[in-house]
């Protein structure tokens, strides 16, 4: 398995998720996407504090992280 290290981009301006990682299927990936732009959208609305938006984005990246380490075992 390859464990170089990748980054991710978040926010309104960066590529969708399928197209940072397209080793994901699909629909994981527009799924995954959905939840992005939810977190921009809400920090952005000012429903969410820094804080918040942070440690929800630093979830989302461990989830991210989990889908791509499937794909890389099968």
């Amino acid at each position: 398995m390859d464990k170089k290290r990748r980054t991710v981009d978040f926010g309104f301006l960066a590529a969708t998720i399928y197209e940072q990682f397209p080793e994901l299927p699909e629909d994981v990936a527009n799924h995954l996407e959905k939840d992005s732009e939810s977190l921009s959208r809400l920090r952005g609305r000012g429903l969410l504090t820094a804080k918040e938006s942070a440690a929800a984005r630093k979830r989302l990246l461990k989830r991210i992280s989990i889908e791509v380490a499937k794909v890389q075992e099968s």
